[in-house]
This record gives C-alpha cells, structure tokens and sequence, in this order.
C-alpha cells in the first residue's frame, strides 16, 4: 500500500511540473507575440530598436523554451528572427517586417499546439 501511495503522490508531482511548464512555455509565448506586434507599425528606425530587443528577449526565453518544445519549432522562429534582424541592419525595413510577421505566425503555431491537455502531458 505505501508503494502505491508514494507512486500516486510522484505521477501527481510530475502531472504538476508538466503543467506548470506548459503554462510557463504558453505565457512566454504570448509575451513574445505581444511584444513582436507593435513593432510591425512603427518606423524603421524605432522598428530595428525594438526588434533588436525582442531579439534578446526571446535569446533569453530560448535555452528554457527550447526544453519543452520541438527543437525544430524553436529553430525555426530562431532562422525567422535572425533573418528579420539581418534585413533591419541592411535598412530593407519591408523585407524585415515581412519576416516579422513569419516570427508572429511561428510563434502563434507554438503556442496553439502548447495548451495543456492530455496529449501534451502524456
């Protein structure tokens, strides 16, 4: 009986942690996402700024991310990000914005596949 017990109170531990990461990795997303929008509507130069700060915001966010996601999904908005910032510093702001806007889709995929639900946990 105490086997069961210990083993019980250890799947609800871990369903916990797994739970608490989905929400962790959902609300860093959204966080991304919404700091990601505003920069599509403002000027070049203030956009190269800013989009250089979500840069090192999501370098931040990246290495724990990238242990509750697919590591292809967290390369892909890497490659989308890197290659907005490369058109920002070579002033082709209409070039970055567009890949911007490939960062915001990615980023939107990840969180909608990242709800909790049985099939993330399991």
């Amino acid at each position: 009986m105490k086997r069961f017990f210990c083993a019980l109170v250890l799947f609800l531990a871990l369903l916990g942690l797994t739970t608490l990461n989905l929400r962790y990795t959902n609300q860093a997303i959204s966080q991304l996402i919404e700091e990601a929008k505003p920069i599509l509507e403002m000027s070049d130069s203030e956009g190269a700024d800013a989009l250089s700060h979500l840069a090192k915001t999501w370098e931040e966010k990246r290495s724990v991310l990238s242990l509750f996601l697919h590591e292809s999904s967290v390369e892909a908005v890497n490659a989308a990000l890197a290659e907005s910032l490369s058109f920002a510093e070579t002033e082709k702001p209409d070039e970055a914005k567009a890949s911007l806007r490939q960062v915001i889709i990615f980023l939107t995929e990840l969180r909608e596949r990242e709800h909790p639900n049985l099939g993330n946990i399991f």
